[in-house]
């Protein structure tokens, strides 16, 4: 009640006559020292005769368990009694129990009632409540007018909560212009008083540029304040900033501990994050099934990424062996809700005909959606149908294009196929250092297919000097590595296999070693670090 009650007993109201203040005075008294005991007994004649302040504290001693048996019901009674009669704190409160359902039916109309009655009487609290009920519509009709002006209310008196939320509708434009200008004021009001959520918003807002030059090191800085207190939004921003190096360098084990702290409070978003790092092994040992289990979590509370993640999970079979019903179930939810990521995995069971009947046609439908968003996957499979020709003439400079628009973005899978058609000269004039650039940028993300190809370059020297030590460290370290856009084509395994048999019949045994300590060396330092280095 943000310190509310600490105060409450210490009011002495003289309006009831001094022989009631008196009695009121004693009571006040002693639950200050304590004694809840005596307390109650100088509240409960008082309340029984109708004081509105005896009620109040009668009511708040029931609430806490203080003197009695803790009883919300009781507690609901007393706060009722005391706010028909006008009083402002008893209104509050028990515009709080029928928000959700303490002592009394949960009811959001009687919640509202009441919030509208105390925020008639300049209470900021709630003013501010009752404005998140106009913002989301329940037990009132959705009104952005009036939130605005109940949070812009409360906002004036210094309240942090509604200095947020009005920081809120800015940056959305709810109701209003979006102004990041206003949001960012109501933002800074509110992060100076220890807000958490609007310390949160302004890491965001520097994340991204609104309104004020993108700086990561701002963004990070105000996550740092936000995850210090506890708030589970920017524990997963600083996790997240840890696992992509933004601002800071990348530190998985780091980001896997901010993600637990927030999961474990039921942030969907960190839930996924975890099923990430489990699935990928970064900074927590490698784990299929705690993947899926912090997944599931994510997507029962209808995440879509988690619900897209989850359906993936199914359909590679991660840990056992696939389920597509499961993955139709799942992908089919999230797609839904317009989940690009969604939308490409379903046009890759389409293209397989993994649960469903195959059709070039409706995974080209899939793709082209997911790539209307932007989303890489999409773009990649694009690319890989103009590639193969798959239920379409085969179009180099489409594949190229594609491959192109997913590689700007980091997708691994682009990068490499981009980089072997720069190999190959398909669609593009055949460049060997280009190649090397796109197999070098998929590598470092531990894309098996780039490092395999990476590994074919040093081999021939193909852009880079010959280098069989290389490239046999570039075969071992992929064996190890799951690519984020699945596991390589059996073709592609069964290539590096005897590409690798062949390079192991031209090593020594020296050569073998350093071969052995090149692959430690990627895994400490980066794929990338580690060839510069030798």
């Amino acid at each position: 009640m943000k310190a509310r009650n600490a105060c409450l007993y210490g009011v002495l109201w003289m309006a009831c006559g001094v022989a009631v203040a008196a009695d009121l005075s004693q009571g006040v008294m002693a639950a200050k020292e304590g004694d809840y005991a005596k307390a109650v007994a100088e509240f409960t004649p008082l309340a029984e005769h109708g004081n509105k302040f005896a009620q109040f504290d009668l009511g708040l001693m029931y609430a806490e368990g203080h003197g009695v048996v803790k009883d919300d019901a009781q507690a609901a009674h007393w706060f009722g009694l005391s706010a028909a009669q006008g009083d402002v704190q008893a209104q509050f409160r028990l515009a709080i129990m029928y928000a959700h359902g303490q002592g009394v039916p949960q009811d959001d109309a009687q919640a509202a009632a009441w919030y509208g009655k105390a925020a008639a009487q300049g209470d900021a609290l709630s003013q501010n409540n009752l404005g998140l009920m106009y913002l989301d519509g329940r037990g009132v009709a959705k009104d952005y007018n009036q939130a605005l002006s109940l949070f812009g209310n409360a906002a004036e008196k210094g309240d942090h909560s509604a200095q947020f939320n009005l920081g809120r509708i800015y940056e959305k434009g709810l109701g209003v212009p979006q102004d990041y200008g206003q949001a960012l004021r109501w933002y800074n009001e509110a992060a100076q008083k220890g807000d958490a959520k609007a310390q949160n918003s302004l890491g965001n807002m520097y994340t991204r540029g609104e309104g004020v030059p993108q700086d990561p090191q701002k963004a990070l800085a105000f996550y740092q304040e936000a995850a210090a207190q506890g708030e589970s939004s920017g524990q997963y921003n600083l996790g997240h900033a840890y696992e992509k190096g933004i601002g800071v360098t990348r530190n998985y084990a780091q980001a896997a501990a901010l993600y637990h702290q927030a999961a474990e409070q039921g942030y969907a978003p960190a839930q996924n994050g975890m099923g990430i790092l489990y699935l990928a092994g970064h900074g927590l040992p490698q784990d299929f099934g705690e993947a899926m289990q912090w997944y599931r979590k994510a997507a029962e509370q209808g995440l879509a990424q988690g619900e897209s993640n989850l359906g993936e999970m199914y359909v590679m079979g991660y840990g056992g062996s696939p389920d597509y019903g499961q993955a139709l179930l799942w992908l089919q939810k999230a797609a839904a809700q317009n989940d690009p990521g969604a939308e490409a995995n379903l046009g890759l069971m389409y293209k397989k005909g993994q649960g469903v009947s195959q059709s070039y046609n409706d995974a080209f439908t899939w793709f082209t959606k997911s790539a209307a968003q932007g989303d890489a996957y999409g773009e990649a499979n694009l690319g890989v149908m103009y590639l193969k020709g798959e239920g379409r003439p085969v179009d180099y400079a489409q594949a190229v294009a594609w491959f192109r628009k997913a590689a700007d973005q980091g997708n691994t899978y682009a990068e490499t196929s981009l980089g072997m058609m720069y190999t190959k000269g398909l669609g593009v004039p055949r460049d060997y250092a280009q190649a090397i650039v796109l197999l070098r940028a998929g590598a470092e993300q531990d894309e098996p297919a780039a490092e395999y190809g990476l590994g074919l370059m040093y081999a021939n020297g193909w852009g880079v000097g010959k280098d069989i030590v290389a490239a046999y460290a570039l075969c071992m370290h992929s064996l190890n590595e799951i690519s984020p856009s699945g596991p390589m084509s059996p073709a592609i395994t069964e290539s590096r296999s005897k590409f690798m048999s062949q390079l192991a019949r031209q090593l020594s045994h020296v050569q073998m070693g350093d071969a052995q300590m090149l692959v430690q060396d990627m895994q400490r330092q980066g794929v990338t670090e580690a060839l510069q280095a030798r």
